[in-house]
């Protein structure tokens, strides 16, 4: 879906009614440095599904039903800053 977007700095999937992200969604994404996914309908993110966002510095989550976060989520988000 996100093929060809590699200098996409900013996504914003918010309100669009999102449940489930598949693991290495954004991963052609490497320049993404902002990624807000609040006021979805998340109720878990697998691990794998930020792999390759290594410009990523703002994750917003906000305003879903996630009950945790599995271990390693957030392994090579080594510009993260911001959940």
């Amino acid at each position: 879906m996100f093929v060809g977007l590699e200098s996409l700095e900013t996504l914003k999937l918010s309100h669009n009614g999102i449940a489930f992200i598949s693991p290495s969604t954004f991963s052609a994404m490497s320049s993404l440095r902002e990624l807000s996914l609040d006021k979805d309908k998340l109720t878990h993110v697998r691990p794998g599904a930020f792999d390759g966002l290594v410009s990523l510095r703002s994750l917003n989550l906000n305003d879903n039903a996630i009950g945790e976060l599995p271990d390693k989520l957030f392994a090579g988000l080594r510009a993260l800053r911001k959940v």
